[in-house]
């Protein structure tokens, strides 16, 4: 991993969760809580979640109490604006926590009036500091202050986490890669990890892994031509193995100039650097020489 990306993966300290929530809280309706009648504060720590809604787009970030342990880098994801769930960059989801309560300390004593239906605005739910009472609220996207025209603006692929896949190795049983003519093993045995039948240290496994989770996704497939989906083999197939049994695949490829494309266990939506796939490639061909 990149040490950029590495800095931003850390749990958002918050003072979520106090109050009692209602038991779809995992979607975050904006009807499913009480509206208040006057915009008041709202502080960072309270945001449970953030919804922006835009002709060309629109995305959500929420929390979620059940990746709220240490098990998980962070307990914020993007919920809404891709076809799974994926893991919010902490760094981005606080720099959007922050516009928001700009924007909220600019229209502070205003009534908070309602968005006409498909018009562009920003949804917020959070916790009320006061009342500990979870209120939900919506402002327009016009006359935004300064410090939050970033909304204006802001893509669900600005909020991710830019890996692939976050799975941690002391969690896989195996990793296999494919790629060319290759089949390439890298599996737990007892206390120690063996490649393609080689024991290797446990120093070296990570270090091999470490190639492997340090591509990171350079932008989405629906922002290029379609002459970038183009057909062809795949360069590169990862599979992550768990010892809870989930099997979590990759597909690298196939590429058009510097980029290739990743198909995530079937959803195909953003791309990655070339080089970077061969890197890895080159790697582990060199380990089984």
């Amino acid at each position: 991993m990149e040490a950029a990306v590495l800095a931003g993966v850390l749990l958002l300290a918050s003072g979520c969760g106090s109050a009692e929530m209602p038991e779809n809280k995992e979607t975050y309706s904006y009807a499913s809580y009480a509206h208040p009648e006057m915009v008041g504060a709202i502080d960072v720590s309270s945001i449970l979640s953030v919804a922006v809604n835009r002709p060309e787009g629109s995305w959500r970030v929420s929390y979620n109490p059940e990746k709220d342990t240490e098990a998980f880098y962070s307990a914020w994801e993007v919920t809404e604006g891709y076809q799974t769930v994926r893991m919010a960059d902490i760094s981005s989801v606080r720099t959007l926590f922050e516009a928001v309560e700009t924007l909220a300390e600019s229209r502070q004593g205003q009534k908070a009036g309602q968005i006409e239906e498909g018009k562009s605005g920003v949804t917020v739910i959070y916790e009320d500091q006061s009342e500990h009472e979870v209120l939900s609220v919506r402002f327009s996207l016009d006359d935004l202050p300064e410090g939050a025209l970033m909304l204006q603006s802001l893509t669900a692929f600005d909020l991710i986490l830019k890996l692939p896949v976050i799975e941690n190795l002391v969690d896989l049983k195996r990793v296999e890669l494919y790629f060319n003519t290759e089949k390439v093993n890298l599996s737990r045995k007892s206390d120690c990890w063996v490649l393609n039948g080689k024991e290797i240290t446990q120093e070296k496994a990570r270090a091999l892994y470490q190639i492997v989770m340090g591509i990171l996704l350079q932008g989405e497939l629906e922002d290029k031509s379609k002459d970038f989906e183009v057909p062809g083999e795949s360069l590169l197939t990862v599979r992550y193995i768990e010892k809870a049994g989930r099997t979590v695949e990759v597909i690298f490829g196939p590429s058009n100039d510097y980029r290739c494309q990743v198909e995530i266990d079937g959803a195909e939506e953003f791309w990655v650097y070339e080089e970077d796939v061969e890197n890895i490639i080159s790697t582990f061909t060199k380990e089984l020489q």
